[in-house]
């Protein structure tokens, strides 16, 4: 059943279908019929299928080279690409816990590809991100179900399982947000950086020919 389930958050990461990958965390708490399980498989199934997607950006395929066109034309991308090479595993667990670009959660695995992150802090900050909202997500699915089919634990052992979960996802969001509080304002600032070198060029371009050579080589046009 785990080999499964990886097969499914393999599929979900590499074909960044982030919807897919919600009802995986919903749904692991009840599959494994336990809370804790279900969100550690969860976490571990989510880096196995966002590392399929790392390697596929690291080696020539068609997905490295639409990453590469994704650096090209945001960017921002390139702005949390310096970060990201700077900063590790910091980095990436402050972008898995608070994605800030409009693009899919899964399109980032790609963006970490082409860089050149280390593959262990990838793992690492990809892991301890998404443990803490698998286990709240597996939480809820476990005890929607007990509510659907009327056997919740009037022991109260559920209310257990509840605090504990909120207490683990607390001291994981409180031992995140003190690792990658450095690594947050880096990446805001490179990416206000990049903004306002890209604004410099759209003038300079408007102004001139001089400057048109520079925003077309920068994105790569002849």
């Amino acid at each position: 059943k785990e080999l499964a389930f990886f097969g499914c958050w393999i599929l979900t990461k590499v074909f960044i279908f982030d919807f897919g990958a919600i009802v995986l965390a919903l749904s692991a708490g009840i599959l494994f019929n336990n809370v804790l399980y279900g969100a550690l498989l969860s976490a571990l199934g989510s880096t196995i299928g966002s590392s399929a997607a790392y390697f596929l950006a690291r080696t020539d395929t068609p997905a490295r080279k639409s990453a590469l066109r994704f650096l090209d034309e945001y960017p921002s991308l390139r702005g949390i690409e310096k970060v990201v090479k700077e900063d590790g595993v910091k980095a990436i667990l402050t972008l898995r816990l608070a994605p800030l670009l409009p693009i899919p959660i899964g399109a980032y695995n790609y963006i970490y590809g082409v860089t050149r992150v280390p593959y262990l802090d990838f793992a690492a900050g990809i892991f301890l991100g998404s443990f803490k909202p698998y286990l709240l997500d597996s939480y809820l699915g476990f005890f929607s179900r007990e509510i659907i089919e009327g056997t919740i634990d009037p022991t109260g052992y559920q209310d257990l399982i509840l605090v504990l979960s909120l207490v683990t996802s607390v001291a994981i969001g409180i031992f995140a947000s003190q690792l990658a509080g450095d690594s947050w304002d880096s990446i805001k600032a490179e990416v206000q950086a990049d903004k306002r070198r890209n604004r410099r060029l759209q003038m300079q371009a408007e102004g001139g020919v001089g400057g048109y050579k520079v925003v077309t080589s920068l994105f790569g046009f002849k």
